[in-house]
């Protein structure tokens, strides 16, 4: 027995102390607040070793997102510099062929893709990421359909600009040097070079790439050795140098696709090939920007690759 739980009576005898109000308070409270800590236990335990299912779906998410991001990231990035070399190769068509500005376009920058996403919940990020990309990418795919258009817009005007390749079955790996500072194979010095070679077999024939008038035959074992000049209704003249033979006839009419003559090794020329030249007044174009009427969007890329690096021209 416990000595405080007692006391003595009148009689001097031991008799069980009665509960007091304040010790029910104080035992009230020592369980209400044994409680309180046990119960902040289990919750603290809970947190941190029992997730909810909305836990488990962020983790899911925030794992996912750090998985992809560095890939959407890289992507991003690919479509930007893609997009970027489109605009310039747009402007310069716009510029070369249709004699105006490009319409102007905004650019998707990362900084465009990501505009808003701080008003994003993190769970949603990733789905918000693959809705961005979705778009990008589907409107870099347009671009080819956009130019595909642009090309049958022009086929039903009047004035079509020389868009046709003078030669038959031509493969991209056949493609030289087209215009610009160029090593001579001859003279082993940097020349002009007005045009571009077209590697062909000897009498492959040689059509007209547009509609036009034969302006001008040259026949001569010199130079460019014989040549036939069309004059096209856009304002364009194109030009076939070093024929074997020449089928056209001055002053008179042709269509695109008739034989004006044959790929051959007349002047001063290095191997059989065509060297196909476009002009404009006195400007020399690029002949590259003026065969994408009948060749693919990927052929059209490498031959300008191709063309471009060619640092000895055949003639």
């Amino acid at each position: 027995m416990k000595r405080k739980d007692y006391i003595l009576d009148e009689n001097f005898e031991f008799k069980k102390k009665g509960t007091g109000w304040w010790d029910v308070v104080k035992t009230f409270f020592r369980y209400l607040l044994g409680s309180i800590s046990l119960a902040v236990v289990y919750y603290v335990v809970a947190c941190l070793f029992v997730s909810t299912d909305l836990e488990k779906a962020l983790i899911r998410e925030n794992r996912a997102l750090a998985r992809n991001y560095p890939v959407m990231e890289e992507k991003m990035e690919l479509l930007e510099d893609v997009i970027l070399g489109l605009e310039v190769r747009d402007e310069g068509i716009y510029e070369d062929i249709f004699r105006s500005s490009a319409p102007a376009a905004s650019r998707v920058s990362t900084e465009d893709f990501y505009a808003g996403v701080d008003s994003i919940p993190d769970y949603r990020i990733l789905d918000y990421s693959a809705m961005k990309m979705a778009r990008t990418e589907a409107a870099a795919s347009r671009t080819e359909e956009n130019f595909r258009l642009i090309l049958d817009s022009l086929h039903r005007s009047q004035a079509l600009p020389p868009l046709g390749m003078p030669v038959d079955g031509f493969s991209f790996a056949r493609t030289g040097a087209s215009v610009g500072t160029k090593m001579s194979p001859f003279y082993k010095v940097e020349t002009s070079h007005n045009g571009l070679d077209l590697l062909c077999p000897t009498g492959s024939p040689v059509r007209a790439s547009a509609a036009g008038v034969v302006t001008e035959l040259i026949r001569s074992g010199k130079g460019l050795g014989n040549v036939v000049v069309i004059s096209h209704p856009g304002g364009e003249s194109t030009s076939g140098a070093h024929l074997s033979g020449i089928k056209a006839v001055k002053g008179k009419s042709v269509r695109k696709g008739d034989i004006i003559g044959y790929v051959g090794m007349s002047g001063n020329t290095y191997a059989p090939h065509l060297h196909y030249e476009v002009w404009r007044d006195t400007l020399a174009l690029d002949p590259v920007d003026y065969v994408l009427g009948d060749i693919s969007p990927e052929d059209y890329e490498k031959m300008r690759i191709i063309a471009a690096s060619t640092g000895q021209s055949m003639d």
